[in-house]
């Protein structure tokens, strides 16, 4: 019989509401950083871009003031970090309706900036979750680039070796085989797979392709693993 379960205690209640509580602030200071970020970033642009009609050259007074006054706030003088929030504030009118499911960070925002520079589908990965404030750099970067992971290789552990005289004769006696719906590789020689080739013909080959995609081997002789 088991034990009667024990009532919850008013401590412990407390303590729990305090712990939401302080979650929901984090939360919200998440989306509040984010939004300050974006405007930094915003206003940084802005200041850069007027800087650069009022020097009309490279390098003028206004964009060195600029670097050396905000050197000092940023604590650097990184010219990709002031690349970033330049990429930053160029897209942060489209991106500040989203605060709440950015990553307050500035080399995640700067991949954001850039997927929307890109007309990457931004909204669609924040409704499918795919993109939120807990998102690292490397999974933002994934999905700007459309990298997915690779799906495991399909291990195929049953070997049958077949000898024969010629790659021609084994060609005719397995096109069979080779054109049916089984779920096998077939590694060889280069020399079987032209024979199957010549054998078939292009269209028909085209159909079995995939399975010699790692046909050639150093192998003595034809294997079919299913």
């Amino acid at each position: 019989m088991l034990p009667a379960e024990r009532p919850l205690t008013a401590s412990f209640s407390r303590q729990v509401k305090v712990l939401v509580k302080e979650g929901r602030e984090l939360a919200e200071g998440y989306a509040s950083l984010t939004e300050r970020m974006l405007k930094f970033g915003q206003r940084f642009r802005a200041a850069w871009d007027e800087a650069r009609r009022l020097d009309g050259s490279p390098n003028g007074s206004h964009q060195r003031y600029l670097r050396d006054e905000l050197a000092k706030a940023v604590r650097t003088t990184n010219k990709t970090v002031w690349s970033q929030w330049v990429a930053i504030g160029g897209e942060a009118k489209a991106l500040l309706r989203h605060t709440e499911a950015l990553p307050p960070q500035r080399d995640s925002l700067y991949e954001i900036a850039l997927a929307v520079r890109e007309k990457r589908p931004v909204e669609n990965w924040i409704r499918k979750g795919n993109l939120s404030a807990e998102s690292t750099v490397a999974q933002v970067r994934s999905l700007r680039k459309g990298l997915r992971r690779q799906k495991r290789q399909r291990s195929y552990l049953a070997t049958v070796t077949l000898c024969f005289q010629d790659y021609t004769t084994a060609a005719g006696v397995l096109e069979a085989v080779v054109e049916s719906d089984g779920d096998f590789r077939v590694k060889s020689r280069q020399a079987f797979v032209d024979a199957i080739k010549a054998l078939l013909g292009a269209e028909r080959y085209a159909g079995c392709r995939r399975r010699f995609n790692d046909a050639t081997t150093t192998a003595t002789d034809e294997s079919v693993s299913s």
